[in-house]
């Protein structure tokens, strides 16, 4: 299944209606030859087919003089503005990552460390801002991070020309005015910015500001931008309609689809009133590209030869615009691009409005004045942007003193620093085994110069919980920190009890205050050591009063914490590539407030492989006091879809346990991007134990366990249904939403 990020591209390209270009004539045109414009649609990827157009007008000898166009007629009839020729636009288009340039996220693995932590313990897709007490949220779902990089890459050898009409070829963009809802005809600026603007198709693409105004999709005001061109001096025209035909309502099964087919209608009047406009002294081409959809970009190919086959068939109207061979070559020769180095950068100035100091944002760039380098710039701006403090991090070259300055632009985000994220957490064997919980995480960002945040966690459900944590480098940049923090929760939990009735599983609820002061050390990326203080008090008390097999426990406690964590996963929930540790050594000893001295260890280690669609996940859980006893609360538990599968939900718990597993993913389809991802079929092989004694630990009694499941990634995080089945009839059919292991 296509994911919407190709959806979205095609949704917002969808509308693409382009500006018209005032021209001046020709040195070599004669007087009787009208100034003559092309005027280029918008319509996702089936505009492709303009280049078609473009191949037929050129084998035949016609010199352009005016290009106006939107959406991607503007990214069309900008390239070839800018000198590009049609066979290296059909190129550049078939072969871009259109997936990838309508995603703004960094890589999971290229992420900061703070970061990752923000998707591990919430997947869900839910993230908003608060902004003055209310939420916020961005100004589209795609703010354009690695489209403008292209777009800008595509375009350098203009990067410099600030005045549509001394492009190659004079070039006007359709945008509209997200606030007035007028018509804007782009002449000046940055082609790559008036590109842009004139796809961002609403809701989908954030807009762009120039000069002072929001701008949106053009296809919104004059999709088919006739009088544009006109008013830009063009006396005759050859204009390519490039529209999407109304759906069915079999066909309307997604949400861009459906979103298209309203912008469709909106946008039907305005195409009418321009095919109205069309003269007899034009040529109007109107490609029949069959089952070429809007959203297929992997058919750019396909439409290219649906528009070479339609100007074909005009064939000979459009002659009557050819010149000779030699003013047509001396045309091509004052358009076509000719090959130019890359801009030698004098300087590299930061433009940036956010609180995020200089320091830190020059601290990831390893772009250095000379040759620009552009595989190095986007390497620079996605780690610059992996920090997530910025709608977008974008570049542009500007001439200052005769030379060439590379300026860093950051655009803040709309929001602020204070973002929100829900995470929901459900588990049931249908057995009456079930856990719900949902968490909220709201954190604020760059709350002073030396990178500093606070991070405040709140929970309802089988655990409530209060926890905040001041997140605090020593130096800006600096690889060391500390972190005071305070928390409380309360849970319920059950633990095995030889002699209890039933399952001989009691259940006791537990409640417990601390607050802590760690002080780390970690690289930024994959790795973080802590070491902390910590002082609180826990109750634990047995929900049925009547029961003798627990006594109520309420004990001070205060430890020395050791943590350590890696994690270089590539996803949480369904990971192909990386690995992920984390091991845990807490001492409490009365020398810090503890009424018991005790020492805990436990460490938990995945590791990932892929082959093609198939994955292998290696699982490793072990826990064990250290030379001293563990009370009923502090036990280690077992049980659950992948941590013993089709044993109840941790109703394995002693002082001492271990676990392994193997589980083998293929990946059998994907979610349009804006509400998921992929869908994996996946079985597991288990085996482990929880034990009362050291001594009693041995691969002799380990228990083996094993499920098969289908899991998707979601808007509310990873979902699974599956079966589980254990040793001596333990069976359990599972659904969960949230961290599987």
């Amino acid at each position: 299944m296509r994911t919407i990020r190709s959806l979205a591209a095609g949704g917002v390209l969808l509308l693409l209606a382009s500006p018209a270009a005032v021209a001046q004539p020709a040195k070599e045109t004669g007087a009787t030859r009208p100034k003559l414009g092309l005027v280029l649609s918008g319509g996702g990827a089936r505009g492709a087919a303009h280049v078609g157009v473009l191949k037929v007008l050129e084998e035949i000898h016609v010199p352009v003089d005016i290009i106006a166009g939107a959406s991607m007629g503007s990214i069309v009839g900008g390239l070839y503005a800018t000198g590009m020729s049609p066979q290296e636009m059909e190129d550049a288009l078939a072969t871009m990552d259109w997936e990838g340039s309508f995603e703004d996220k960094v890589p999971r693995v290229e992420r900061p460390f703070r970061r990752k932590f923000d998707e591990a313990s919430f997947l869900t897709k839910l993230t908003f801002g608060i902004e003055k007490g209310h939420f916020a949220f961005p100004t589209g779902l795609v703010q354009g991070q690695k489209l403008n990089f292209i777009l800008r890459q595509l375009t350098l050898p203009s990067a410099l020309v600030d005045d549509f009409d001394k492009l190659n070829i004079p070039y006007r963009a359709i945008a509209t005015d997200v606030a007035s809802g007028e018509r804007i005809v782009l002449t000046k600026g940055n082609i790559a910015d008036a590109m842009r603007a004139s796809m961002a198709f609403p809701g989908l693409f954030a807009p762009v500001e120039m000069d002072g105004r929001l701008l949106v999709d053009g296809g919104v005001t004059e999709n088919f931008p006739v009088e544009t061109a006109r008013k830009a001096g063009a006396q005759a025209l050859i204009a390519v309609n490039i529209g999407t035909p109304p759906a069915t309502k079999a066909q309307l099964n997604s949400l861009l689809k459906i979103l298209n087919q309203v912008t469709s209608a909106a946008t039907s009047r305005n195409v009418g009133e321009s095919k109205a406009a069309i003269g007899p002294q034009d040529v109007f081409i109107e490609p029949d590209l069959g089952d070429v959809t809007f959203i297929a970009f992997n058919r750019v190919r396909d439409a290219v030869a649906c528009g070479e086959k339609a100007a074909r068939l005009q064939i000979e109207q459009l002659r009557k615009f050819s010149v000779p061979e030699a003013e047509y070559k001396a045309w091509r020769e004052r358009t076509r691009r000719k090959p130019v180095p890359h801009p030698l950068v004098a300087s590299i100035e930061l433009v940036n409005p956010s609180p995020v100091p200089d320091v830190r944002i020059r601290a990831l760039m390893e772009t250095k004045p000379g040759p620009l380098d552009l595989k190095v710039l986007e390497a620079d701006l996605s780690r610059i942007n992996s920090l997530g403090e910025f709608d977008l991090v974008d570049y542009r070259i500007i001439r200052k003193d005769g030379k060439d300055v590379l300026q860093i632009v950051i655009q803040d985000r709309a929001w602020g620093r204070t973002s929100a994220r829900f995470g929901i957490n459900l588990q049931s064997d249908f057995q009456g085994n079930s856990g719900f919980e949902l968490v909220a995480d709201v954190t604020r960002t760059s709350i002073n110069k030396l990178g500093g945040e606070w991070r405040i966690i709140g929970g309802v459900g089988q655990a409530a919980l209060l926890t905040g944590e001041i997140f605090q480098p020593v130096k800006a940049g600096s690889p060391f920190f500390v972190a005071p923090r305070v928390g409380w929760i309360t849970q319920s939990n059950q633990t095995p009890v030889e002699g209890a009735e039933g399952s001989g599983l009691v259940t006791y609820r537990e409640k417990q205050w601390q607050v802590g002061l760690d002080a780390g050390v970690g690289d930024g990326k994959f790795v973080e050591l802590r070491v902390g203080l910590k002082a609180g008090h826990l109750w634990a008390d047995p929900t049925d009063i009547s029961t003798s097999y627990l006594s109520s426990e309420s004990v001070s406690r205060g430890a020395v914490s050791m943590r350590l964590t890696a994690d270089s996963r590539d996803n949480v929930p369904f990971p192909r590539h990386g690995f992920a540790l984390l091991s845990i050594m807490d001492w409490q000893t009365p020398a810090l407030g503890a009424d018991e001295s005790t020492r805990r260890l436990s460490a938990m280690g995945l590791a990932a492989f892929s082959a093609g669609k198939y994955t292998l996940q290696v699982t490793a859980l072990a826990g064990s006091p250290v030379g001293t006893d563990l009370k009923y609360y502090d036990y280690f538990q077992l049980g659950g879809f992948r941590r013993l599968s089709g044993y109840g939900l941790n109703t394995l718990a002693g002082p001492y346990m271990g676990f392994g597993s193997l589980t083998l993913l293929r990946e059998v389809g994907k979610l349009p991007s804006l509400i998921g991802g992929g869908v994996y079929l996946g079985g597991s092989l288990e085996a482990g134990n929880a034990w009362a004694q050291g001594a009693d630990a041995s691969l002799s009694n380990l228990k083996t366990a094993g499920s098969l499941f289908l899991g998707a990634e979601t808007p509310l995080g990873p979902v699974y249904i599956a079966y589980g089945l254990g040793e001596r009839g333990h069976r359990a059919l599972y659904f969960q939403v949230g961290v599987a292991f």
